[in-house]
């Protein structure tokens, strides 16, 4: 319904150019080149949405979702092939462990909070240098001309987010508590910080069976 085809690479987040989108769509755009069976549709809006649109134009297989409530979100996730997660800087990026729950295998930039802590580089998803459309493209193009590699990657990504327990995401959240309370007052950025977290705990509580939620990717449903 939504025209993608091939390889899709996911975005979910705010359209705007903190989030590292410029260097998304430069690496977009020299997939295309060499591969014509890539689709990359953008999950949310934001400020700079209208010049993304602009750059999109001409630009084959570029879909723009909206914003997405998150209860319909595991539907969009299920979409995907490779979550794409190009940020300049971000405190945490929930929707790296949502994607992993998800079975996609994540690329992000370094410059997503203790992304190393959540991700083994070339193990179960990337981590390339925020800025860096040229390193972006090569692990896009990686994943996306080997789908054999891509199911490894999505296998051990797996196994690595149904590890994560609630005691694990409960040492999180007294970490960033101890944080917050030891930094000077920022309310907007502990709020977001917050809610990261919270996306942590629920996920964790979707990958030990304790909530209804299931992930469905191309045409089947995990509930393990």
């Amino acid at each position: 319904q939504m025209g993608l085809t091939g390889c899709v690479f996911l975005y979910v987040g705010r359209l705007w150019a903190g989030k590292g989108l410029d260097y998304l769509f430069e690496a977009y755009k020299e997939i295309r080149l060499k591969k014509d069976d890539v689709s990359l549709p953008l999950v949310g809006d934001g400020v700079d949405e209208s010049r993304y649109r602009e750059i999109a134009r001409d630009l084959p297989g570029v879909v723009f979702a909206g914003f997405v409530q998150a209860d319909k979100m595991a539907e969009y996730y299920a979409l995907g092939d490779v979550l794409v997660f190009p940020t300049l800087g971000d405190p945490y990026g929930h929707v790296v462990r949502e994607a992993m729950a998800a079975g996609l295998p994540v690329i992000s930039t370094e410059s997503a909070g203790e992304i190393r802590e959540r991700i083994s580089d070339g193990y179960d998803g990337f981590i390339v240098p925020p800025a860096d459309s040229h390193s972006l493209k090569d692990k896009m193009l990686m994943l996306a001309e080997d789908s054999a590699f891509r199911k490894r990657i999505i296998e051990n990504s797996a196994l690595r987010v149904t590890a994560i327990g609630h005691e694990d995401c409960a040492r999180d959240f007294e970490a960033l508590a101890n944080s917050a309370l030891s930094a000077p007052p920022r309310r907007s950025m502990v709020s977001y910080m917050a809610r990261g977290v919270g996306g942590c705990l629920l996920l964790a509580g979707n990958a030990l069976g304790r909530s209804p939620a299931r992930y469905v990717k191309k045409g089947t449903v995990d509930e393990s």
